[in-house]
């Protein structure tokens, strides 16, 4: 009898400390678990975005003209990486809350980096992300923790508040600002829409490639020569989603960039256009890059209003500046006339 009392009272107490372990585990809920991050937000309602990471910090902001700038770099900011950035927090739900303990900041990296004397750490601060709005007012302002161990996911926490929670899917925001900087420099598709080439090597051996409308290249050179069809159309391939991989200032000395030797290409729309590309012949020796400079005119005669607005704003965009294309990219637009000329009996 004595051992069933025993047994019925070690029962009660088992029983009475997994109830007390619920009641806790319940109150310890927060109405926010299962809740986006961020609701939804229009990026027109936004006017900076601030990060904060392992690197310098970067700041987004919009000019008077709505356009999104790198601020550092005083370049256009990729719009569709901010897109990414505001689906990300839209789309992420809250997990359950791991701690309401501010000593726990750092063994979860939520560490407010003001809190760590202005100082990025790897082993206790995390990157924090502010959204502003024009009044200054915050739309988001959160700090980016580490990955969870086991079982996948990412702790994070809002500044100012102590609870860290945990998110389901990793937010992996670049604390770069060469990662936001709107990398396109032209999309054009020239094979149908360039009628004539005018190419300019740093020797002076230039030469002349046109067309007429679907029809094949010719050069007047000697009056003999087959061109090698598929290599321009190659050449005019290097037009469609021009990327660059660096930005430098137009003012970079030539040595730095590669540019002490210049080949000039004039590519001529059907419209009326002139896209001028002026591409270092020589990388740089650190880096595998060729730099060329971007810009673009209408032809004599052109006086299209639409057309010339379109030409001032593209110049607008890249006058200031040197692009540093991959080796690949640079060495595909420094043809010389043999590299496209058909030698006497060769089949394309």
């Amino acid at each position: 009898m004595l051992k069933k009392m025993i047994l019925v009272t070690l029962l009660l107490v088992i029983l009475s400390g997994v109830a007390l372990m619920v009641s806790q585990k319940k109150s310890e809920s927060d109405p926010r678990e299962g809740q986006s991050i961020m609701k939804t937000v229009d990026i027109n309602e936004l006017s900076r975005i601030l990060i904060q990471g392992k690197n310098t910090p970067v700041e987004l902001e919009k000019n008077e003209n709505q356009q999104w700038l790198v601020k550092s770099d005083h370049y256009l900011a990729s719009s569709e990486e901010l897109q990414k950035l505001l689906v990300k927090f839209m789309e992420a739900k809250i997990g359950h809350k791991v701690t309401d303990n501010p000593q726990h900041h750092e063994k979860f990296r939520v560490l407010h980096i003001e809190q760590n004397n202005g100082q990025w750490d790897a082993q206790k601060t995390g990157t924090l992300v502010r959204l502003l709005k024009q009044d200054g007012s915050p739309v988001l302002e959160v700090i980016l923790g580490k990955d969870r161990v086991q079982g996948g996911g990412q702790y994070f926490r809002y500044a100012g508040d102590n609870s860290v929670f945990l998110i389901l899917q990793n937010l992996i925001v670049p604390t770069d600002s060469e990662e936001w900087l709107d990398k396109l420099i032209i999309d054009l598709d020239a094979k149908k829409l360039v009628k004539t080439i005018s190419v300019t090597p740093s020797d002076n051996d230039s030469y002349v490639l046109t067309r007429d409308k679907d029809a094949e290249w010719q050069t007047t050179l000697t009056g003999q020569e087959s061109l090698k069809q598929d290599d321009i159309g190659t050449l005019l391939d290097q037009l469609k989603d021009l990327q660059f991989l660096k930005l430098m200032p137009v003012s970079t000395l030539a040595a730095e960039t590669g540019r002490e030797r210049v080949t000039t290409l004039e590519f001529e729309n059907f419209d009326g256009r002139i896209l001028l590309l002026a591409v270092g012949e020589d990388k740089v020796s650190s880096e595998d890059y060729h730099y060329i400079h971007v810009s673009m005119k209408l032809g004599e005669g052109v006086t299209d209003d639409a057309l010339k607005q379109e030409v001032d704003t593209f110049n607008a965009r890249t006058q200031n500046w040197l692009y540093g294309l991959s080796y690949y990219k640079g060495t595909a637009f420094l043809k010389h006339r043999s590299d496209l000329v058909k030698t006497s009996g060769a089949s394309e």
